[in-house]
């Protein structure tokens, strides 16, 4: 923290020429050179540095990550100032932090994972030559390796991010493997997890083949806790008779509980019924219709407003 402090303040003192290094070496000829005029705090910052990279290179991951986030921070600054890459920073960022999350240092081992994905969101696919290529092919590799690691300590939101990276991969070969890791954050009960499980398993995704019973199962148990979206889906089941008897009442009263709660499509789908009403099952109600059309027209949903 100390370290970080002390390179944003001296940032303001130094010349461009320092502060922008295109290396570390280059970094720290310009440090020596300020000192060696007279710039104490170049030579503050030159020798919290020097002690930094000692006491990384003796084993201590605190410093390793400390000295890896150095150059990530060097990194990010040098890409927004010139728009491009800096191999020295970045290959000495994932150096350190890597060094220092193989010692079981998470902060790092999470930093690393939103460093490959940060960079993989920078590249236009469009225009990438076989070296930018291969540095995505590496990239990736290196993302799967790091959530792989996260994933397997059993926490249940690293799970759910690498059953993510799965899903959304280029590659269509481990979309297969997504249901797997989504299933063990959604058996942690993981909210989010057991909600895009169950749509996987409602309306399939690559990789992942239809199955309403266990989509069923999954939105009666979010249903059960009153969660919005699973009352929704459970009520869509009921109405569409899939993976339960068709129940057009007790699809209204799922569809109602989760208007009640604010969701959009159960008030649009309610606003309809009770304007045409069900032979024999559900009357036209237009206290109801006015009551769920208000609803959706007046929550700035231009789109759904337009459907009734």
């Amino acid at each position: 923290m100390k370290l970080k402090m002390l390179l944003m303040a001296t940032a303001l003192l130094l010349p461009m020429s320092s502060v922008f290094a295109e290396t570390t070496d280059d970094y720290v000829v310009g440090l020596k050179k300020e000192a060696s005029i007279g710039n104490t705090e170049a030579q503050k910052e030159l020798d919290q540095f020097q002690e930094l990279c000692k006491k990384a290179n003796t084993g201590d991951a605190q410093a390793q990550y400390d000295l890896g986030m150095f150059y990530y921070n060097k990194a990010e600054k040098y890409y927004k100032t010139v728009f491009s890459h800096n191999d020295d920073y970045e290959q000495k960022l994932q150096e350190w932090l890597g060094k220092a999350a193989n010692q079981g240092n998470e902060k790092a081992q999470h930093e690393l994972i939103e460093y490959y994905k940060k960079i993989l969101k920078k590249i236009d696919y469009r225009f990438n030559s076989s070296e930018e290529q291969a540095r995505v092919s590496r990239y990736n590799k290196k993302l799967e390796e790091w959530l792989l690691k996260a994933a397997n300590k059993g926490n249940a939101n690293d799970q759910y991010e690498l059953a993510l990276y799965y899903i959304n991969n280029s590659d269509s070969s481990v979309h297969n493997k997504a249901v797997v890791w989504m299933t063990k954050a959604a058996d942690q009960d993981l909210t989010q997890a057991q909600i895009d499980l169950g749509q996987w398993y409602f309306k399939g995704k690559d990789g992942v083949e239809k199955n309403y019973n266990k989509a069923k199962v999954i939105f009666q148990k979010l249903a059960d806790q009153g969660n919005v979206e699973g009352l929704y889906y459970l009520g869509l089941c009921y109405h569409l008779g899939y993976g339960v008897n068709k129940s057009e009442e007790k699809a209204v009263k799922l569809y109602e509980t989760a208007a009640d709660k604010g969701n959009i499509e159960s008030a649009t789908y309610l606003s309809q019924l009770y304007f045409k009403g069900i032979d024999q099952i559900i009357p036209r109600d237009r206290n109801k219709l006015k009551q769920y059309y208000d609803q959706v027209c007046s929550e700035d949903q231009f789109d759904a407003c337009l459907e009734l």
